[in-house]
This record gives structure tokens, C-alpha cells and sequence, in this order.
């Protein structure tokens, strides 16, 4: 069963919230972090960058850097522009865009439930991503990003959602025309029965952060006697409130040889297909060029890098020689629910 729990949560100043919340900071390039932190020093991304703050350039994953971090965090918090709650809470979370809503609980899990099975992933991990990111963790500590897990559908979890749901949100937050909201559920009697749901649905899936849960776990496996080590940060959803978008990469700019199809097919199989694909399997990459649709298929099936990497592995970094995708002005990012491959194209 997994051990899900509340937590003494450390959330910004509900006035000052607008200023401080950011979205990921993988949803922002290095030039438009530093533009927002420059506007606006109490933004979030001060603390991921916080080289932006005192203009003293430091390594990334240094422990210079680490320190910065963790003493920007401090500082914020130290001056109230972050609270943290004295007792603990499970913090229901809703997300709502302009067609649907998201709804779920923000809460602790036990690094043992990594361990035992009861947390199940579907991805390999890296082990020099999981070192950095215990390190990051071990120095900075702040659990800021939760792993995304969906579980199976429980009515009585959805039902004390939509109770807690009934009363005024602690937090309100707008960014980029979506609606964020967190409530506050500090009634012990009431979390009990909610960590006992949990208890109930026995397994929980990671959706979306496997190296976070990897080296949250490891970390506390070297800190035993820190009881607060031995959880980490998760944003638990049922399979029904959930969806996982796919983000669509437009390449601009670049050089594309004449024996295009023949350099990917030295890695995959080529498909031409009439119409979009959106459910692919994995190890498979839709490509829209030329005004064509086409499925990639990845030959190499005993190969455990994940699509990503396989994408940026031996289409992105040999045929387009692209470095540092994440800030490379050439490689755009699109959500699937803003666009279409052809309509980004356009």
C-alpha cells in the first residue's frame, strides 16, 4: 500500500502569489528567465537561477551554485515572502484551462514505496541525472517539483475533493490563461480517512518524473536518521483526471540533406502515413515535413533510452546538429492542445 501523506507544506504569501509562482522552469529558455527575474526579483526562477539575481555567474549542478540556491530560498522565506504551515496538510490542487479541469491532491509519499513496488514506473532512469539531482537536493533542500502520479479511479478520494473544493481557495493563481488553485485540508479526522483511500488503492504510477522519485529515494537511503528525508513531493491524480499532453518540436532554420529519409532510416523505420497519429507507442515519433505525415519507428527495441532521448540521439544532434535543445532558438516547443504539427509549421 502506499503511504501517501500531509505535510507541513511551504507555500508563498497568498498576496504575493501573482509575483512569485512561475510555471516549470523547463516551460521558460534561459533568456526569458533571466527577463522575468529581471522585471521581477520575487519570481520563483530567481531561485532556480539565482546567479540572475547577484549577476555572479557560477556553474550549473556546482555546489557554488546549490548554495545560491538554497539561500535565495531562505532569504524569501526568512522575509514571509514564502509561509510555512505549522501543522500538516494534504493541499487540493486544481488546474482549469478554458475547456476542462484537472483536480487532485498535492501530498508526501514514502521513499520505501519506491523501494517495494508499491510506486510503479514505466521509464529507465540515468544514473549521472539521478546523482545530480540528489545533490541538488542533499544541498538545496527544497522539494519544489512534485512527481506527477495517477492512481486508479476512487470515488471516495474524488468525493472529498469536491468537498474541500466546496469552501474559498487558500490560493489563487493565473498564468498563461490557466486558472491554479490550492485549499488546504488541516482536518485531521478528515486526513486520516483520505491516507487511508490511499492505502486502499494499494499501487500508485509515476506519470511524469522518474529521476525525481530515483534520487529523492537514494537520498534518503544516506539519510536515514532525517526523518523528512524519507518523503518527497507528489501530485497524485486518478486516471480519469488526468491527461498527458504530448509537446510537438518544430525545427526552423536548418539544413536538410537530400538523403533525409535515408539518414533516418538508418535507425528507424519509415512510415508515411494520411492522417495525424496521436496515441503513438513508445519508441515511435510522429514526423510532420514537407506537407507529408509520417511514423518513426525505432529498430533498436532493446535500447532503454526513452523517446526523448532517442529523438535528440539520432535525428536532432547527427542529422540537424543541434546541442542544447532546451535553449536553441532553432528548436520551438508546442503543447498538442495549442496546435497541430501543420498548424505550428505555418
Amino acid at each position: 500500500m502506499a503511504r501517501v501523506r500531509p505535510f507541513k507544506g511551504i507555500l508563498p504569501d497568498k498576496n504575493l502569489a501573482e509575483k512569485i509562482v512561475t510555471l516549470s522552469a523547463d516551460n521558460y529558455t534561459i533568456e526569458q528567465a533571466k527577463q522575468i527575474v529581471q522585471n521581477n526579483p520575487l519570481s520563483y526562477l530567481g531561485v532556480i537561477y539565482p546567479d540572475f539575481i547577484d549577476h555572479q555567474k557560477t556553474q550549473p549542478h556546482s555546489l557554488e551554485r546549490f548554495n545560491k540556491i538554497y539561500n535565495r530560498f531562505r532569504y524569501l522565506k526568512d522575509n514571509r515572502y514564502f509561509i510555512q504551515d505549522n501543522v500538516p496538510a494534504y493541499y487540493i490542487y486544481k488546474q482549469k484551462h478554458k475547456k476542462f479541469e484537472f483536480n487532485g491532491i498535492i501530498a508526501a509519499i514514502n521513499t520505501e514505496d519506491y523501494f517495494n513496488g508499491n510506486i510503479k514506473i514505466h521509464e529507465q532512469t540515468l544514473s549521472e541525472r539521478e546523482k545530480k539531482l540528489k545533490e541538488y537536493l542533499r544541498h538545496c533542500k527544497i522539494n519544489a517539483e512534485p512527481v506527477l502520479f495517477f492512481h486508479p479511479e476512487n470515488q471516495n478520494i474524488s468525493d472529498i475533493i469536491l468537498n474541500i473544493q466546496n469552501n474559498t481557495p487558500h490560493l489563487k493563481v493565473v498564468l498563461h490563461d490557466v486558472e491554479y488553485f490550492i485549499w488546504k485540508s488541516f482536518d485531521a479526522e478528515k486526513n486520516l480517512i483520505i491516507q487511508r483511500y490511499f492505502e486502499e488503492i494499494g499501487n500508485v504510477y509515476v506519470a511524469d518524473g522518474h529521476h525525481r522519485s530515483a534520487s529523492s529515494s537514494l537520498l534518503a537511503k544516506e539519510l536515514k536518521d532525517n526523518p523528512n528525508a524519507q518523503y518527497f513531493l507528489g501530485a497524485f491524480f486518478s486516471e480519469n483526471n488526468l491527461k498527458i499532453y504530448s509537446f510537438h518540436r518544430l525545427i526552423t532554420h536548418v539544413n536538410i540533406p537530400n538523403n533525409f529519409i535515408e539518414k533516418l532510416s538508418e535507425h528507424f523505420y519509415v512510415e508515411e502515413i494520411s492522417r495525424p497519429h496521436y496515441d503513438l507507442k513508445e519508441k515511435t515519433i510522429g514526423m510532420y515535413w514537407n506537407g507529408k505525415r509520417f511514423l518513426l519507428i525505432y529498430k533498436n527495441k532493446e535500447d532503454k533510452s526513452i523517446d526523448t532521448e532517442i529523438l535528440y540521439q539520432y535525428i536532432l544532434k547527427p542529422i540537424f546538429n543541434l546541442e542544447d535543445i532546451r535553449n536553441n532558438p532553432l528548436v520551438h516547443y508546442y503543447p498538442e492542445y495549442t496546435c497541430t504539427p501543420s498548424q505550428a509549421e505555418e
